[in-house]
């Protein structure tokens, strides 16, 4: 049986769905809680299959209004906002990563113009990851960029909700992700 909280009718919220509902509230801020709650419930491990202790759209209305609130109180981050060239000076970025910074901008704007832009903060992850990633077979399509581009956004993702909730940065988990990345680009094992 689950254990049930002193505040609603369903199980405590762990510090991983907490984790969740913060990073799907992050990376599109106009959804609803059903909408951020299927997503979580997709993350979980399929949009089908409700499991006991998942959390519902009450539970997550709630924790949006926490996250909500925290944000509020941060105020504005100058590391969310959009990249430009000038964050490189300001921000920590290093000159080296301009060219692949500016190849992703063209990707974007060329694949999908209505794509938000890398913000300074998933600049300063792609700036980190791409020595990492530079090893991944050059593609015609730009689908090593996105990868870069998809990795960057996750671990920016992590490292402000770590911020929120003034925890630790763990992301062992994204580490793994990107194993797996270069393993499928490169075919080797590691």
């Amino acid at each position: 049986m689950d254990k049930q909280t002193s505040h609603g009718r369903g199980p405590a919220i762990t510090a991983k769905v907490r984790r969740l509902i913060a990073e799907e509230y992050i990376l599109d801020t106009s959804r609803t809680a059903k909408e951020v709650m299927l997503a979580v419930h997709e993350c979980l491990g399929g949009i089908h299959s409700i499991r006991p202790g998942w959390p519902g759209e009450s539970a997550v209305s709630k924790e949006l209004t926490h996250i909500r609130k925290k944000v509020n109180e941060r105020g504005s981050d100058l590391l969310d906002m959009p990249f430009s060239l000038g964050a490189v000076v300001g921000h920590n970025i290093p000159a080296e990563a301009i060219p692949i910074l500016l190849d992703m901008r063209a990707i974007e704007r060329l694949s999908d113009p209505t794509e938000k832009p890398l913000t300074v903060r998933q600049a300063r992850w792609v700036a980190k990851l791409y020595i990492a990633t530079q090893k991944l077979e050059p593609s015609s399509t730009g689908s090593d960029r996105q990868i870069l581009r998809y990795l960057a956004v996750r671990f920016a993702e992590r490292e402000k909700v770590c911020e929120l909730y003034d925890q630790p940065y763990d992301n062992s988990d994204l580490d793994e992700l990107m194993l797996f990345c270069r393993k499928f680009k490169t075919g080797r094992e590691y």
